[in-house]
């Protein structure tokens, strides 16, 4: 018997981000829904906080970077699809102290497995006129709250962004993807985090890179879908992912973790 995971479906999403991604995951889906048409199968590697190369904890939680996580070993043995990733939420592992450098490395070894399945690849650039329009007040809040342990200085923080953000336009010359830039009115007193009322037209933007299956001379337009409600966002927020630490014990949910009406699947990574 064919096992589940492993049941081809016409149009496949890989979301890989971090706090961004896991606040506003079925505004994700419903985005991709509409672009892509249904049903899907949905691979998620988020999570607050979430690095693209080291474990990071987040009060009792703690997740693998999404270069090791158990998404690709998922994604090697499903069956062939049409795939298309969102790769988003870059800029956590500066505050963690890594360098723009291996940040790149880390989002490399993520692009070339995606490229392994020919995926339509979209990387959101960071928000660089949010954080180069931060103030020194706002940004202690923000670092104080967010990354506590984290010293680092406004004047380092902009220049390791400059460069992380030059990284990515490196990386995506003459690849198979698309870079987009952030719209600054999406963000209010936080400076990485779009505001609630932007979320679709967040994803509306990045997922137009992506081109429906049969039509690669142009980006499709959104096909018209239902509003994403307030119980949509509680029920994605209430998907685990398949391996995680908490409080050094290891919790695990069986995957996929949800499937929608129109029978498209999400795991979470």
């Amino acid at each position: 018997m064919m096992h589940e995971s492993s049941i081809p479906t016409k149009q496949r999403v890989v979301l890989l981000g971090a706090s961004n991604v896991r606040m506003s995951l079925a505004s994700a889906i419903a985005t991709a829904r509409s672009y892509l048409g249904t049903p899907l199968d949905v691979l998620v590697a988020a999570g607050h906080g979430r690095s693209y190369g080291q474990p990071t904890r987040v009060l009792a939680r703690t997740l693998s970077g999404i270069s090791e996580c158990e998404l690709w070993e998922h994604l090697d043995q499903s069956g062939a699809a049409a795939t298309h990733a969102l790769v988003t939420d870059i800029g956590n592992d500066l505050l963690y102290g890594s360098t723009p450098q291996q940040t790149i490395d880390w989002v490399r070894t993520c692009i070339d497995r995606l490229a392994e399945h020919g995926t339509e690849v979209v990387i959101s650039r960071l928000p660089m006129a949010s954080i180069e329009s931060l103030s020194a007040a706002r940004f202690r809040v923000f670092r104080r709250l967010l990354f506590p342990g984290n010293r680092m200085s406004l004047s380092d923080l902009r220049s390791r962004a400059r460069e992380l953000d030059d990284g990515l336009e490196e990386l995506a010359d003459g690849q198979r993807m698309q870079l987009v830039r952030p719209e600054h009115q999406w963000y209010g007193l936080d400076p990485i985090h779009p505001r609630f009322r932007h979320w679709d037209a967040s994803y509306e933007r990045f997922l137009a890179g992506w081109k429906r299956e049969g039509n690669h001379d142009s980006p499709p337009g959104p096909r018209p879908s239902p509003p994403v409600s307030w119980g949509d966002h509680l029920r994605a927020s209430l998907w685990t992912s398949s391996r995680r630490l908490v409080w050094g014990k290891v919790r695990s949910t069986a995957q996929p973790c949800a499937r929608l009406r129109d029978e498209t699947r999400v795991w979470m990574f």
